[in-house]
């Protein structure tokens, strides 16, 4: 048996998890007194200075490259112990809270990431590239068919974008904002205006309409208002195209 197959089976245990939700700090979180963290050491918390951080994480990154390069059944251990870790409902859960929050709140990371998988995607052969683009293409069509919330996301994303662009207009705006909720808060706004005989089974038979056309905005920050989620309903597909952009059927 090899090194990498006795972790096969491999699940993080009670202690790791309780460990991830007590100790909220991540190493390069930096204090007010401009000290960063660096880990926890017998329960307590070990701060660095700058210049003494820069040094340590440089040579721990070191360590890591070599140890990547040359020990295959280590790296397939981390690869294993992180799938597992991924499984786990509850987990996978704060951790992707967590990878969110601070790619929200830390400007530097985004700018990081972005510029990373930028160049990236610049360096990757032509076919490398096609067959990414399949391959995303077929899993979107896939999760569009069978995932209600997915599905929901890009139709109202879809239809926002093909507004703006009509008119010209490039607000840097998320999707979440413009209309001020989450998919699953949409989803259940939507399902209480239900008319007879819909449903997410039949969704290819009903639209998602702006109760007042987004046709009529003026100005920016009356499409912004207009984008909002209480100005959505279901309509059936005849009587949106019946509707159009008049605002008149609209209210009534």
């Amino acid at each position: 048996m090899s090194f990498a197959d006795r972790f096969t089976n491999y699940q993080p245990t009670h202690k790791t998890m309780q460990r991830l939700k007590i100790y909220g700090l991540k190493r390069g979180m930096i204090r007010d007194d401009g000290f960063i963290f660096w880990h926890y050491s017998h329960g307590k918390e070990v701060w660095l200075p700058e210049s003494e951080f820069v040094e340590k994480r440089a040579t721990l990154l070191l360590r890591l490259k070599i140890k990547r390069q040359n020990n295959q059944p280590w790296r397939d251990l981390q690869n294993l112990k992180t799938s597992a870790r991924n499984k786990i409902p509850d987990l996978a859960a704060y951790r992707l809270a967590k990878k969110r929050e601070r790619y929200s709140e830390r400007e530097d990371l985004r700018s990081r990431i972005l510029e990373k998988n930028r160049q990236s995607r610049e360096n990757l052969q032509p076919s490398e590239k096609r067959r990414r683009f399949l391959k995303h293409l077929e899993y979107c069509k896939n999760r569009y068919s069978k995932d209600p919330l997915f599905n929901l996301s890009v139709r109202v994303r879809r239809r926002i974008k093909v507004f703006l662009k009509g008119r010209g207009l490039d607000i840097r705006t998320s999707t979440r904002k413009m209309v001020g909720c989450d998919t699953v808060a949409l989803k259940k706004h939507l399902e209480s205006l239900f008319k007879t005989g819909m449903s997410w089974e039949n969704k290819n038979k009903w639209h998602i309409d702006h109760i007042i056309p987004l046709a009529s905005a003026k100005t920016e920050s009356e499409i912004l208002q207009l984008c909002h989620y209480t100005n959505l309903q279901p309509l059936w597909a005849k009587d949106n195209l019946t509707k159009g952009g008049k605002l008149e059927k609209a209210i009534n």
